[in-house]
């Protein structure tokens, strides 16, 4: 059998603040980049990045390509922690570098960035995603009824079964709505309640997520797309923080879509009992048909014409049974992300 061998793991969570400076100190303070002066360590260490595309990659991670590919003492580089003092370092063989970003493609420089590194994509209709939230669930109820699997009728794994069905539906429609970006991962689903008898704590927690996480990126992806033709960079920054009265039509109105297709439909609590929680979600007191009336607002076509005619639709289709979840391991799960780490240490 093959071996492995123990080491440390370093997670980092980047944020648009996170600078290259700040890394350099951070590979120097777990023993990544050693002083020319020092002899290499046996000390094997995984720094992983977490959320990478707040920020820049080639800002970022540029300057630390060559030393990453070309390692050892013979191949030193200067660089500048973040007390400002430079110093010559070198990366030894025993650190590796991973990271993992939610963005379905790069651009510009960032693309240089990207061949100096082994990318895996981890798609939300595929596995090791698929089936992960169902797994955390239903793990989450055995414990709670005290190591015994409920009977799928009961309201709690019915309710578990319609935020399972949430999820899927909702990066199903972000999908077909050409909106990868607005993909939600697993990990925003693990904190639902196991309460029974108390489904609307349920309903309550989901339209926190939704307020807080799922519609300010739907919000997001569409002002971006409506900014894509925009001449200048001040010109996209201006339309998402002052969006047009249709654009704000346009966006009500995804967000009332989503939330009738992805997240009312299938509710076990009564309607007169959901009723009462409509007016919580962002978006749900929209009328559709008030649409019509920004229809015309709209002349620059490039404010939501790329939001209808972008496709990046599942490559393959999956329903949800309520029964099915309790009673098979097959789930229906999502969540985009890419992980990468230096070719040579792969």
């Amino acid at each position: 059998m093959a071996a492995g061998f123990t080491c440390e793991i370093v997670k980092v969570d980047v944020d648009a603040d996170f600078s290259k400076e700040q890394l350099a100190e951070l590979f120097i303070n777990n023993a990544c980049l050693v002083p020319v002066k020092q002899l290499s360590v046996s000390k094997k260490t995984i720094v992983i990045l977490e959320n990478l595309e707040k920020a820049s990659l080639f800002d970022l991670l540029g300057d630390f390509l060559t030393p990453l590919e070309n390692r050892g003492s013979e191949n030193p580089c200067t660089f500048q922690k973040a007390n400002g003092v430079p110093d010559a370092y070198y990366f030894h063989e025993n650190c590796f570098l991973m990271g993992t970003i939610a963005k379905s493609r790069l651009q510009g420089s960032d693309l240089l960035v990207q061949q100096h590194f082994r990318w895996v994509q981890l798609r939300w209709d595929g596995e090791p995603i698929h089936g992960l939230l169902q797994r955390f669930l239903r793990r989450k109820v055995i414990n709670k009824f005290r190591g015994k699997v409920p009977p799928p009728w009961d309201p709690v794994c019915k309710i578990i079964d319609w935020i399972l069905a949430v999820w899927h539906q909702l990066n199903s429609c972000l999908s077909r709505l050409g909106a990868p970006e607005a993909l939600i991962g697993p990990k925003h689903f693990f904190s639902c309640p196991v309460e029974p008898g108390h489904g609307q704590i349920t309903v309550k927690w989901l339209s926190k997520l939704w307020n807080t996480v799922i519609a300010p990126r739907v919000q997001e992806a569409i002002l971006s797309r409506a900014s894509v033709k925009r001449p200048s960079a001040l010109g996209q920054t201006a339309a998402k923080k002052n969006p047009s009265q249709g654009q704000q039509a346009v966006v009500k109105a995804a967000l009332s879509i989503l939330l009738n297709k992805a997240v009312l439909h299938g509710c076990p609590l009564p309607r007169t009992d959901l009723d009462r929680y409509i007016a919580d979600f962002k978006g749900g007191n929209f009328p559709l048909a008030m649409v019509s009336s920004y229809k015309n607002c709209n002349k620059k076509r490039g404010e939501n014409a790329s939001w209808r005619k972008v496709s990046t639709s599942p490559r393959k289709k999956s329903g949800h049974s309520s029964s099915q979840s309790w009673n098979k391991q097959e789930a229906n799960t999502e969540g985009k992300a890419c992980y990468f780490g230096p070719q040579k240490t792969c």
